[in-house]
């Protein structure tokens, strides 16, 4: 099998990215929604809910970042 080096670096890049920004954002979520509620579940579904969120937008604003570099170039 063959590696595409672009799509490798691509994939590092945003998971290098999701690990920074997930930790702080999903310990903020737990440190808000304890505040309001003790229930795991209701948690987990909210933090769940924001990360989805912010994973999707961020593999978008990866994807087309890449994108534009490869048409630069």
């Amino acid at each position: 099998m063959k590696i595409n080096k672009k799509s490798m670096v691509e994939s590092l890049s945003d998971t290098t990215i999701g690990l920074c920004l997930n930790f702080p954002i999903g310990l903020i979520t737990l440190i808000i929604m304890t505040k309001f509620t003790y229930n795991p579940l209701y948690i987990s579904g909210m933090q769940t809910l924001v990360l989805t969120g912010v994973a999707i937008t961020r593999r978008y604003l990866t994807r087309e970042w890449f994108r534009s570099y490869d048409s630069r170039g």
